[in-house]
């Protein structure tokens, strides 16, 4: 499976139950800049892996077809360990799963839904 770009902040992200509200405000507005940046991510990665074209104009359509896709990936177990490992700090996929292993299907999923 061909590599997908995770999108980090350039500062030091605390764990979001502990961010002051500067800090969320802060990790809020870098996040909701770097909207566009991710769906072309996203877009290429799609392409990339599967030679077709999704438009990501968040419509009914394009959301299944996103589904769709996904679930047509080959599924690969990955740690959580190994995830944070490679992008420093990712703590909030903890709170979304209490397993300590997910596919990368579930991976790319919490990267979309919260981008």
């Amino acid at each position: 499976m061909e590599k997908y770009t995770i999108d980090i902040p350039p500062f030091e992200i605390p764990e979001f139950d502990l961010m002051s509200p500067k800090e969320a405000e802060r990790f809020f507005q870098w996040y909701i800049s770097n909207i566009s940046k991710r769906l072309i991510t996203l877009s290429e990665y799609i392409e990339t892996t599967s030679k077709i074209q999704i438009p990501l104009d968040g419509t009914n359509e394009s959301l299944i077809n996103i589904w769709k896709w996904l679930t047509s990936c080959k599924e690969t177990e990955v740690s959580l360990k190994k995830i944070k490992a490679s992008i420093k700090k990712f703590d909030f996929v903890s709170i979304f799963t209490k397993n300590k292993t997910f596919s990368v299907n579930t991976y790319v999923m919490l990267t979309i839904a919260t981008n």
